[in-house]
C-alpha cells in the first residue's frame, strides 16, 4: 500500500464535525448575535466576529456569543482567541456541552492532548447524546494510538447519527489499520449511501481494495475521487500505485508527475514514482525519486511509506537484510501495508539467499 491510510486531514478540520446548532436554542436574541450566525453560514468569518463583539457587548453574559467567536476565530486560525472564547463561555455557563467539544479540539490543536480529552469527557458527562464529542473524542483516540477506544467512540457516534457519512469513514479507517478489510469497505459504502459524492470514502474504500487485491475495483474508485477532486495529489498517487501494481508503468509515471505536480512537497508522490521507475528498469531515476521521498519526508522519520522506500533503496544495493529489517519495520508499524511488503520481504530473503551461496 504505497500511500498513506489517513484519517485526519489536521486537527483544524474536524473543527468543522461541531455541528453550530447552538444558535437554534440561543436565547441571546439580539440582532447582532442572529447576523453573526447568519455569517458564519456563508464563511463571512470576520464579518461574523464582528458581529458577534456588537452581540457580546450588549450582552456580556451570552455563552452562546463567546461560543460562536470562538468557533469563527478558529475557523481563522486564531486559535488563541478561540481558546479564549471557549474559556469564557465555559465560566459563564458551565454546563455548556458544545463549548467544552470546541475548547477540547482547540486543545488538540495546541497538543494539549490530556486537556483535550478532559474536556470531551465532560462534554460527554453533560450531554451523552452530543454526536460531536464522540466523534471527536474517536479522532483523538486515533491520535493517540487508542485504535480500539477510537473505533468504541466512533461506533457510539455512528448510533446517535446513523445518517452521517463521516462516521462510518473514520471508522472503517480505524478498521482497515487493524486489518479488518471487509468491515472498513461496508463502512465506506454505507457512507456513500449518505453522501453520494463524497471524495474521502471514494478514496479510502480505493485503498482497501488495493491492499485486498482489487485492483480493478481500486481503479475505478480513484477515478471517482479524481472526478470529485480533480486537484487531490494523493488520490492521483494512489491511482498511480494501483496502475502500477497493474504494471502500466507508463499511465502510472504520468499519475506519479500529476501527483507531484499539485504538490511539490509531498514525499510519497517521489516514492511512488521511484517505485514505478524501478519497475520500468530506470534505476537511476529511482534512486533519485526515493532519495527524494526519504529527504521530504524526514520530519517524520518513523514514517512507515518513507520506511518503506528506504527498502527498495537497500534491496537496490544488495544490502537485503537491511531492507527485509525496513520493510518488517514498516508492517510492524502499520500492520496493513504486510499484503504489500510480505511477496518483497520474501524476494529479499530469496536474493539473501543466493548472495550467500556465491563463492
Amino acid at each position: 500500500m504505497k500511500f498513506p491510510i489517513w484519517i485526519r486531514q489536521s486537527t483544524f478540520f474536524s473543527f468543522l464535525t461541531i455541528v453550530a446548532t447552538v444558535a437554534v436554542s440561543c436565547q441571546s436574541g439580539t440582532d447582532s448575535y442572529q447576523n453573526g450566525i447568519a455569517k458564519s453560514k456563508v464563511g463571512d468569518w470576520n464579518g461574523a466576529i464582528a458581529d458577534f463583539d456588537n452581540a457580546i457587548q450588549t450582552k456580556p453574559d451570552s455563552a452562546e456569543a463567546f461560543h460562536e467567536r470562538g468557533w469563527a476565530k478558529a475557523l481563522r486560525r486564531d486559535f488563541d482567541g478561540a481558546l479564549s472564547d471557549y474559556n469564557k463561555a465555559i465560566a459563564i455557563k458551565p454546563d455548556f456541552a458544545a463549548a467544552y467539544t470546541g475548547r477540547a479540539i482547540i486543545k488538540d490543536i495546541k497538543q494539549d492532548l490530556n486537556g483535550a480529552m478532559a474536556d470531551y469527557n465532560s462534554a460527554i458527562e453533560l450531554n451523552p447524546g452530543y454526536w460531536a464529542a464522540y466523534y471527536n473524542r474517536g479522532l483523538l483516540q486515533e491520535e493517540q494510538g487508542n485504535l480500539d477506544g477510537a473505533i468504541s467512540d466512533l461506533t457510539k457516534a455512528i448510533s446517535l447519527r446513523p445518517d452521517d457519512s463521516r462516521g462510518y469513514v473514520a471508522r472503517g479507517v480505524l478498521r482497515a489499520r487493524k486489518g479488518n478489510l471487509e468491515p472498513a469497505i461496508a463502512d465506506f459504502t454505507i457512507s456513500l449511501k449518505f453522501a453520494p459524492n463524497y471524495f474521502a470514502a471514494y478514496y479510502q474504500r480505493a485503498s482497501v481494495k488495493e491492499e485486498k487485491g482489487d485492483l480493478a475495483g481500486a481503479l475505478a474508485d480513484c477515478d471517482k475521487a479524481i472526478q470529485l477532486q480533480p486537484h487531490s495529489a494523493r488520490a492521483y498517487n494512489l491511482r498511480a500505485w494501483v496502475q502500477f501494481l497493474q504494471k502500466k508503468f507508463d499511465l502510472a509515471l504520468k499519475d506519479a508527475n500529476r501527483a507531484i505536480q499539485l504538490d511539490p512537497e509531498f514525499p510519497n508522490g517521489y516514492g511512488t514514482k521511484g517505485w514505478i521507475r524501478w519497475g520500468k528498469g530506470d534505476l537511476g531515476g529511482a534512486r533519485e525519486d526515493l532519495n527524494k521521498a526519504i529527504e521530504l519526508a524526514k520530519p517524520n522519520a518513523s514514517d512507515a511509506e518513507m520506511i518503506e522506500d528506504q527498502g527498495l533503496l537497500y534491496f537496490m544495493d544488495g544490502n537485503y537484510q537491511k531492507a527485509i529489517d525496513s520493510w518488517q519495520s514498516a508492517v510492524a508499524q502499520y500492520p496493513s501495508l504486510k499484503s504489500d511488503l510480505q511477496p518483497w520481504i520474501e524476494k529479499a530473503k530469496e536474493k539473501q539467499k543466493s548472495q550467500k551461496r556465491s563463492p
